[in-house]
């Protein structure tokens, strides 16, 4: 009874698209939980990057309080060392947060996507003053 008014919702289109997916669960479960991993091993890694930034940005700051401008000038007179951030990851992917899908790590896309104000912001979040030591 439950089965004939699923059908009939669906009509001929949902009805064809729930027979293949009953014939082929397993495979599209599968890519389903392998595409989940593989965003997920990237968002850990989008962590580690965002931790190493910090503690470089950190270290050059010293005991000062972590403002704007004072990032900016940091920044503008010797930019971070992308590559040793870069290091910090083993995984050559990482997932930014508000995207769907994962890119390939850069200098470039580092670059980009943490600005001063990013690491403004993520220093002065109140977990984020002590990065965590390896």
């Amino acid at each position: 009874m439950i089965e004939i008014f699923i059908r009939q919702t669906l009509g001929t289109a949902g009805t064809a698209i729930l027979e293949y997916y009953r014939a082929n669960s397993v495979w599209i479960n599968l890519l389903i939980l392998g595409y989940a991993a593989f965003f997920f091993s990237g968002r850990l890694s989008y962590g580690k990057l965002e931790t190493a930034a910090r503690a470089q940005l950190s270290q050059r700051m010293g005991e000062k309080s972590a403002n704007l401008s004072l990032i900016k000038k940091l920044l503008q007179a010797q930019p971070l060392d992308w590559a040793g951030i870069m290091a910090a990851s083993r995984l050559p992917w990482v997932s930014l947060p508000g995207k769907i899908y994962p890119e390939p790590v850069n200098t470039e896309l580092l670059a980009q996507h943490f600005t001063p104000e990013r690491l403004a912001k993520a220093l002065s979040e109140p977990n984020a003053q002590e990065p965590p030591q390896d």
